[in-house]
């Protein structure tokens, strides 16, 4: 609980030197419409937040794009929505009963195939490390 309370006070919190905190996240197995598989390699995505700023931007291979920041009770989700209008979400584990839980995270896809109109959900599962 500690951790959500110092997570969610930074956050919102205004100072006068820029507070940045950063989640590199590295997913192990993916789970899609056939069933669950091991990503080789592991897929990794950043999450960088201003916390003056309120700002929250996901670094992927792709590039950089900035991202909704959705705090829950015991964690943070970040919402991306592509040009496309397809949407990804990660949440990620700030506080639980057991240590081993904390940084555990789901990064979800909702993909339509453009010009073919085809569903392609996704799900990714792993562990993300935070850096203040």
């Amino acid at each position: 609980m500690a951790r959500l309370i110092l997570f969610l006070g930074m956050l919102f919190s205004i100072g006068l030197q820029a507070q940045t905190m950063t989640f590199n996240c590295d997913y192990n197995a993916y789970s899609s419409e056939e069933g669950l598989a091991d990503v080789e390699p592991p897929f990794s995505i950043q999450f960088l937040m201003d916390l003056d700023a309120q700002k929250a931007y996901i670094v992927g291979n792709q590039g950089s794009t900035e991202v909704s920041i959705i705090p829950g009770t015991q964690g943070v989700s970040f919402v991306e929505v592509t040009d496309s209008g397809n949407v990804m979400t990660t949440s990620i584990v700030l506080d639980a009963k057991n240590d081993k839980d904390v940084g555990r995270t789901v990064h979800s896809r909702h993909v339509v195939v453009s010009g073919l109109g085809e569903l392609m959900p996704s799900q990714y599962y792993g562990v993300c490390d935070t850096l203040l």
